[in-house]
């Protein structure tokens, strides 16, 4: 075996696990990753109610967690669903999530000693109050792997800045920033991966977004937050501007800056589904100029063309 994982071999038809070669004397070949201890998947295929091959997967995403003892994994476990019920609120405190789910999308959580995970729930209902935060934790449990409360705070008071802009001096700074306090609060609810995930993220979605509409970072703020704050969550590369180029290559002569600003939404929609929103209109209003008809009503690409769109048609 050498010192970087990698086997000298003489001769010719040398195989090691998965990997052979037949070349001369003197070549190489990787040796094969060792698949998770059978014994570990099955505890954790046990212990989450998961199928084996997914407890495979589990412990190859979270190696470090294959040497915690069974009680561990178990009391961890119940510590967790202690601290879902006890932040519970009103009638969800009967019914919390159970923490084996949370577990399976986030095994890190399995780290955390009882008192961590009871001062990280602390941590984020001091931050945001007036949010449920245990079904926040139940749609992000990643928000529990942050390490420390002045985190959370860092990444809320980047988005409120990010959003609605410095507050500026004078009597009504003070009740300026509240509201956008509680704004961001309520879109964090709603998104909460905006919260763990870095702030200098969603600077740069609404960095693209403003070029692409051509106005200030501060206006595709505020139309993002009022009118389509889901676009926060989608990547820019991979979503936000792939989509962009999918109008403007399916309606030509509409002027995509215009057509954005009224329905910045759109740019939640994948291209594939645009072209069969398009399609369906062009289905339904054979002869109309749909280019025309959407450039002057936007928002009905936002509806359900077949479920809204037509039998509306059909009734006129």
């Amino acid at each position: 075996p050498g010192s970087r994982g990698w086997v000298a071999t003489r001769g010719r038809g040398v195989a090691v696990g998965r990997f052979a070669h037949s070349g001369g004397g003197g070549q190489t070949c990787p040796t094969p990753e060792p698949g998770p201890d059978p014994t570990v998947a099955l505890l954790w295929s046990s212990v989450l109610g998961i199928p084996a091959d997914k407890a495979e997967e589990l412990v190859l995403r979270a190696p470090g967690l294959a040497t915690l003892p069974e009680a561990t994994v178990v009391r961890r476990l119940e510590n967790l669903g202690e601290a879902l019920s006890s932040f519970a609120r009103g009638g969800d405190r009967a019914l919390p999530p159970r923490p084996a789910s949370l577990v399976r999308r986030c095994p890190w959580l399995l780290q955390l000693r009882p008192e961590g995970i009871h001062d990280r729930f602390e941590a984020l209902q001091r931050l945001l109050p007036s949010t449920d935060i245990v079904h926040l934790v139940t749609r992000q449990p990643s928000l529990l792997a942050l390490n420390s409360s002045t985190n959370l705070e860092v990444s809320l008071d980047a988005l409120v800045l990010l959003l609605f802009g410095p507050a500026e001096d004078g009597s009504s700074s003070a009740q300026r920033g509240s509201t956008a306090r509680r704004e961001t609060e309520r879109l964090v609810s709603r998104f909460p991966s905006l919260l763990a995930g870095d702030p200098s993220l969603v600077e740069g979605k609404v960095s693209a977004v403003a070029d692409l509409l051509n106005v200030s970072t501060s206006s595709a703020a505020r139309l993002l937050l009022t009118r389509a704050p889901g676009v926060l969550t989608l990547s820019v590369e991979h979503n936000i501007l792939p989509t962009a180029k999918a109008i403007q290559e399916l309606l030509p002569a509409v002027d995509i800056q215009k057509l954005l600003q009224r329905a910045p939404s759109l740019l939640g929609y994948s291209p594939a589904t645009l072209r069969l929103k398009l399609d369906a209109l062009k289905a339904a209003l054979p002869g109309a100029d749909v280019s025309k008809l959407v450039a002057s009503s936007p928002a009905l690409l936002t509806f359900n063309i077949k479920a809204n769109v037509l039998p509306k048609l059909r009734s006129l």
